[in-house]
């Protein structure tokens, strides 16, 4: 594999026409479902452990939750939903902490799982966050759903140096810092 040091591969400035419109090769371009393409139409649990370097980028978490759930239908198994507790922290006064449930449920900050994570055995799930660097469970460290627990999900390390340890994911509190809310 070769190496890009200090180099400049795309001046962003002269990329797209007019229209700011960019022509990319026909070999990029899906016709059909890209979920279908990037996957196939059925996924085995044989075959989880090579989909594992097979990653669709959407530009909006309402996006990757759309593409997720087409995924997951692919996936053969009973699905487990995890509800998330949703609530405020505020430092400015109490009626900035006054946001009904449901509009708390609705809203899914960069960084933070939706409301209803939906899950199967053989699912392949990205950590959002350093849970134990030595262990390599960092953000970006890809995992294998091995089973769902109640309270926890039972997961193995499909990447990196670790790859094949077992590990339980806990729920977890997460605290958005970059979001658009006042809390």
């Amino acid at each position: 594999m070769g190496r890009v040091k200090n180099q400049i591969i795309f001046n962003w400035d002269e990329l797209g026409n007019e229209n700011d419109e960019i022509d990319l090769p026909t070999g990029c371009i899906s016709d059909g479902n890209l979920a279908d393409e990037i996957f196939g139409k059925h996924i085995s649990l044989e075959d989880i452990p090579n989909l594992c370097d097979r990653v669709i980028l959407c530009p909006k978490n309402e996006h990757s939750l759309i593409v997720n759930e087409q995924v997951l239908q692919r996936l053969p198994g009973i699905e487990k939903v995890y509800s998330s507790v949703d609530g405020t922290e505020c430092e400015d006064g109490e009626d900035a902490c006054n946001y009904p449930t449901k509009f708390l449920n609705s809203v899914t900050p960069s960084g933070v799982p939706p409301h209803k994570l939906n899950l199967k055995a053989g699912a392949i799930v990205v950590l959002l966050r350093n849970l134990d660097v030595n262990r390599g469970l960092c953000n970006g460290t890809r995992l294998i759903v091995r089973r769902l627990h109640n309270h926890t999900v039972d997961c193995e390390v499909a990447t990196g140096s670790n790859k094949g340890n077992r590990t339980l994911i806990p729920r977890i509190s997460l605290i958005p810092s970059d979001t658009f809310l006042p809390f």
